[in-house]
């Protein structure tokens, strides 16, 4: 069962909003991200399994990608790479030079739809 304590959706959600509300691409993305972390939403949606909930995220996000006839596989590895990755706009970068290897969020909301340029580009 996915855990009800906490108030964690709406903490995750304002966190979210806190560091990438003024990226350019929040706007465009916010009503898609929304919804997993709405209450209302997320019952309705009957996610009551962890596994449940997270593939209906990576499901979301193959969609914003533009990507969904990508199958997932259940990898779970850190792959490290000795080339430098490529780096794209980040809204923190003049405070805190470019950070590789944030999130698949922070690329959208920073990238929007070249997103997948980025990611086709860097293998």
């Amino acid at each position: 069962m996915v855990s009800e304590h906490g108030n964690w959706r709406h903490h995750h959600w304002e966190a979210l909003k806190s560091a990438y509300g003024m990226s350019p691409f929040f706007d465009y993305y916010q009503d898609d991200i929304y919804p997993f972390f709405d209450e209302q939403a997320f019952h309705d949606n009957h996610w009551e399994h962890l596994y449940d909930y997270n593939m209906a995220i990576i499901e979301k996000i193959k969609e914003l990608l533009g990507v969904t006839n990508v199958p997932i596989t259940p990898l779970s590895l850190h792959i490290t790479s000795p080339i430098p990755p490529i780096k794209y706009y980040q809204t923190f970068q003049k405070k805190n030079g470019f950070i590789a290897g944030l999130s698949i969020l922070d690329l959208l909301f920073n990238e929007g739809p070249e997103s997948i340029l980025y990611l086709t580009s860097s293998h």
